[in-house]
């Protein structure tokens, strides 16, 4: 099992040190997970020492896609900007949303936490031990309870290119 890290294209210290430290990494390796990647923007991460655990971690600042890395992984780990979310939502991921409090007055904890409330995401704040939690006991907690597939179910997928061809046939006439 894998776990993906992203904190977009801002800084977010908080949760690289977090899913960085000796304490989180441990944890999540003895509970099964063999590859974290951490995708760290500006921040820098801690030196974790790896001690005996059989898992491999992955470091790098920035992608010209996650998508692959998103993709790939078992649950990801995400800052709480809509388009990561987003994009979660469309492959269906198991997915912890950690809003960045230090973003413009909190926005992304009212996202975080709506989409909590409809099940398609867990809203979790920024600290290794809640987050080591949540991946220790998936089975057993809000996680095994998401459904990321709901947003889409029922959506018609050409009702947004309809209203765009509205709007310009309206603009040409």
């Amino acid at each position: 099992m894998s776990v993906f890290v992203t904190v977009g294209t801002t800084q977010f210290d908080a949760l690289v040190n977090a899913v960085t430290s000796e304490a989180f990494i441990a944890r999540i390796a003895a509970s099964g997970i063999t590859q974290l990647t951490v995708q760290h923007g500006t921040s820098k991460p801690q030196s974790s020492n790896m001690g005996n655990t059989p898992l491999r971690l992955t470091l790098f600042d920035y992608s010209q896609s996650l998508h692959e890395h998103m993709s790939t992984a078992s649950i990801v780990i995400s800052h709480a900007g809509a388009g990561s979310l987003l994009e979660c939502l469309r492959l269906k991921k198991c997915t912890i949303a950690v809003p960045n409090a230090t973003l413009m007055h909190n926005h992304q904890a009212q996202l975080a936490e709506r989409m909590h409330q409809d099940k398609l995401v867990v809203s979790c704040n920024c600290d290794s031990d809640s987050l080591a939690d949540l991946i220790v006991d998936r089975n057993k907690n809000v996680l095994s309870q998401l459904d990321p597939g709901a947003w889409d179910r029922g959506r018609d997928p050409l009702a947004g290119s309809r209203n765009v061809m509205r709007v310009l046939e309206e603009l040409v006439q």
